[in-house]
């Protein structure tokens, strides 16, 4: 019991020296001028940014679908000095998008609608740190999903048509190296990128008839397939950074 204390004593006195050090950090000296002193970059802050993203996806099946978003993203969170930490979203609007599948021993190209979105979480670790610019090394879980629509309706044996639709859903852990550079007391600009890997990505391809008719296998107006796929993504661009 007594060694029990007495280590939780060590721990207790760590953090109130730990503690103390932040505040009189916080504590600019009395002959350094208020608007050099670093105290803006630390706390909460928000961020926007625009980004470019490239996606790979590969099922089973023989089907591979590419695709390149534009990502707006919004995000938000704490800055305690020597790592951020945040929560952000993405928005992506489709640049192109296409599916390739094999038609004997070619692939077929066709362009299709495409939707997506992230929510991420992220630590990120500051590498170098100074008055004008960080290096960052953000480290962060990111969970996504991508609808791919044919424009075209496809056919049945019968000569049905029918919608299709690929819904990616995937989860991936990301790392990359972020830049910042201060614009002046309460802004960045932020140099982004991250790349991707996946922990969990599944896939359901959703055929729709249209009209009147069903599915003889379901009895119903749709029919899926669901299963596992590889993906591949990366993104970089631009963002500011607002500190309060």
């Amino acid at each position: 019991m007594k060694k029990n204390g007495m280590a939780v004593l060590a721990v207790l006195f760590g953090m109130a020296n730990a503690l103390w050090a932040q505040t009189a950090a916080k504590t600019p000296p009395a002959h350094r001028d208020e608007f050099d002193w670093e105290e803006w970059q630390h706390g909460f802050f928000l961020d926007a940014g625009v980004l470019g993203n490239y996606e790979d996806a590969d099922p089973p099946e023989g089907l591979r679908i590419e695709t390149t978003f534009l990502l707006l993203e919004i995000g938000g969170g704490y800055d305690f000095g020597c790592v951020t930490v945040r929560l952000y979203g993405d928005f992506g609007f489709p640049l192109s998008g296409n599916v390739y599948w094999a038609d004997g021993v070619t692939y077929v190209e066709e362009s299709l609608d495409t939707s997506n979105g992230k929510f991420g979480m992220e630590a990120a670790f500051k590498i170098i740190d100074t008055r004008s610019f960080d290096f960052l090394l953000p480290l962060g879980l990111v969970f996504s999903k991508t609808v791919y629509t044919q424009k075209n309706p496809s056919y049945t044996q019968s000569g049905h048509a029918f919608d299709r639709k690929w819904i990616y859903e995937y989860t991936t852990v990301t790392a990359g190296l972020d830049f910042t550079i201060r614009l002046n007391n309460h802004l960045k600009l932020r140099v982004i990128s991250r790349a991707a890997y996946p922990l969990e990505s599944n896939y359901t391809h959703k055929m729709v008839l249209q009209g009147n008719y069903v599915f003889a296998d379901t009895g119903s107006k749709e029919y899926s397939v669901e299963g596992h796929t590889n993906i591949v993504t990366f993104s970089a661009g631009l963002g500011l950074r607002v500190n309060f």
